[in-house]
């Protein structure tokens, strides 16, 4: 089996979620309408910007998806214009739906804009909880302006990378996100500094050593993908197997931690941090061990 077929189905996943992020519930019918359009509109464009990176027959695939798409928007805009929310909703997700298993036929030519998407999900994510943070120190009376100021940097910033792979400028991606990873560290060091001095709560320990594995990970996750493309291309498929066995690993944990942070639950993130340094630590021989040193 390969690499691909391994990962297919996270990344046609996390490929859906960072392009459409549908965050959907909480909303009313219309705001839900309204999101689901813009999704459907960022999917069409990024599909239209890949046919170039595709061949013959996958681009006419693409063509012939919109094609059957695009009557049913249409349907829904008209639904929207006129008040019938749950109408366009309707239309919008079985649109959505047609690009959703054309996508599963691209897994091989995107696999690099697999790996940005989840690494635009994973940082925004990292600034969503950098925000939580920071509410919790304003709440304590502490002047977070400037760290305020460079978290929306870093909003910005991923905002920036995703709307560049959507158009298909992947090296661009690449150096918006390097740089939103960058200031985001700098931004978890500041709140580290501002919470030891303003409170000791158990769970922001618990998020403040969680942020620091987060970051390394990140790191690490980046470097593994160079290591795994080298050794493919010296038809070291053993040991390009080993990487990406220990990489899937890595963002599965990643999951895992997330989740149990948003829950709440203190001794599972733990956990789950623990694990992450000894898969950080996997990694590090495991590279050198492929790598011949």
């Amino acid at each position: 089996m390969s690499a691909i077929s391994k990962t297919s189905k996270l990344a046609v996943v996390l490929l859906m979620v960072s392009l459409l992020a549908l965050l959907v519930y909480g909303y009313d019918k219309m705001d839900v309408a309204n999101r689901l359009l813009n999704s459907y509109e960022n999917v069409r464009e990024y599909l239209l910007n890949v046919k170039d990176r595709v061949n013959e027959t996958t681009s006419q695939k693409i063509d012939e998806a919109i094609s059957q798409a695009d009557p049913l928007v249409e349907e829904a805009k008209q639904y929207i214009s006129s008040g019938y929310a749950e109408l366009a909703v309707e239309k919008l997700r079985e649109a959505l739906s047609i690009l959703r298993d054309l996508l599963k036929d691209l897994k091989e030519p995107l696999e690099e804009d697999f790996t940005l998407m989840g690494t635009i999900r994973r940082l925004k994510g990292g600034a969503e909880r950098a925000h939580y943070i920071l509410k919790k120190l304003e709440e304590k009376g502490v002047n977070i302006t400037a760290l305020s100021s460079s978290l929306d940097e870093v909003d910005s910033l991923i905002e920036d990378a995703k709307a560049a792979l959507i158009s298909g400028n992947v090296d661009e991606t690449k150096q918006l996100l390097e740089e939103a990873r960058s200031k985001l560290s700098d931004v978890f060091q500041g709140l580290r500094e501002e919470a030891r001095q303003h409170f000791n709560l158990t769970r922001e320990k618990v998020i403040r050593r969680a942020r620091f594995i987060v970051l390394s990970v990140e790191r690490s996750l980046a470097r593994l993908d160079v290591a795994i493309k080298r050794l493919k291309e010296a038809n070291r498929t053993d040991d390009a197997n080993k990487l990406i066995h220990l990489r899937n690993r890595i963002v599965s944990t990643l999951d895992s931690l997330d989740r149990h942070l948003k829950a709440g639950n203190k001794g599972e993130a733990l956990e789950d941090v623990k694990h992450l340094v000894n898969l950080l630590r996997a990694c590090k021989n495991l590279r050198i061990r492929s790598s011949g040193a």
